[in-house]
């Protein structure tokens, strides 16, 4: 079971990598297309002698069609004087008629004009088309100067769609999906590859950990955790237990301030009521004695008045 694994991660590492240089060749290309493309005066990338170009219409369907890529032979001054009917060209032109030929078209050559035995240009037409290239002023069939045709092309030298591919890659968003992004994972994976096996160097001899110990080791981490968890509960509810007996402490002193404040005034009336009776009984000393006293003095008198009597 492992052998497989191990086998299956080769073969995906394998892919992958297939895959990344792939990119990696095709960014380069790119790259050397859209630096040829800005040093030309034509905005045409030409590399060693060879000029590619994207196929904008369907004027020279069959042959081409568009969003083909097309590969012509750039053409020095000799050369451009020597073409002959059935040549297909790229020349500039003015296409969108601002009076410049700053444009560029690719058609088949189907006249050759000369003026005293030398060639002076052509007269062009597209397969597709059912008439001559015309002048849209005149309305007469355009001269093509020959000191303005660029490269000459050969039916085979064409490859379908790849041109509106290097359109989007000239474009910012392209370049960055397509060239940018896909380097940087290359050098992404490559650094992780990269430490890797400098940690499996590094740990080379040392006790391997199998599977089965990895995955118990996760048990015990997840276990370890739980308890952890479990412990901060326990924790914060002995917290909140804590303050609230605190509370209920802090509570009953407070009421227990409160009792004694009462017992006092309490005590306060009971040893007033008990100090009543004893004055009572002080002051009726006095008065029982000086109740005795006046009827002893009342037989006194009384006695006094009977001696006199006798």
């Amino acid at each position: 079971m492992a052998s497989e694994k191990s086998s299956a991660k080769k073969t995906l590492s394998i892919i992958g990598n297939v895959f990344i240089w792939i990119f990696i060749v095709f960014a380069v290309v790119v790259t050397i297309f859209a630096f040829a493309s800005q040093g030309n005066s034509e905005g045409v990338p030409v590399i060693g002698g060879k000029g590619l170009l994207k196929v904008q219409t369907d004027s020279m369907e069959p042959v081409y069609k568009a969003g083909d890529l097309i590969i012509g032979t750039q053409l020095d001054p000799a050369a451009r004087t020597q073409l002959q009917v059935n040549d297909i060209i790229t020349f500039k032109t003015d296409i969108n008629g601002d009076g410049q030929n700053n444009e560029l078209k690719t058609h088949r050559i189907v006249e050759v004009i000369t003026e005293d035995g030398t060639v002076t240009g052509y007269y062009t037409k597209g397969d597709h088309n059912p008439m001559v290239d015309a002048d849209p002023d005149t309305g007469k069939p355009a001269l093509v100067r020959w000191q303005d045709v660029l490269f000459k092309h050969t039916e085979k030298g064409r490859i379908p769609v790849l041109g509106s591919v290097l359109d989007f890659l000239n474009t910012r968003t392209g370049f960055m999906v397509c060239v940018v992004i896909p380097l940087a994972l290359f050098f992404i994976l490559e650094l992780v590859s990269f430490i890797r096996k400098f940690v499996e160097v590094k740990n080379d001899g040392k006790k391997k950990v199998s599977e089965a110990e990895l995955e118990a080791m996760k048990l015990a981490a997840i276990e370890e955790a739980k308890k952890q968890l479990a412990a901060e509960a326990a924790e914060k509810e002995a917290a909140e237990k804590a303050e609230a007996a605190k509370t209920e402490e802090v509570t009953e002193a407070k009421a227990e301030e409160a009792a004694p404040e009462e017992t006092v005034g309490e005590a306060a009336a009971e040893a007033e009521a008990e100090h009543t009776p004893e004055e009572t009984v002080e002051d009726a000393v006095p008065a029982a004695e000086e109740a005795t006293a006046e009827p002893s003095a009342e037989t006194g008198a009384d006695e006094t008045e009977a001696k006199t009597e006798e």
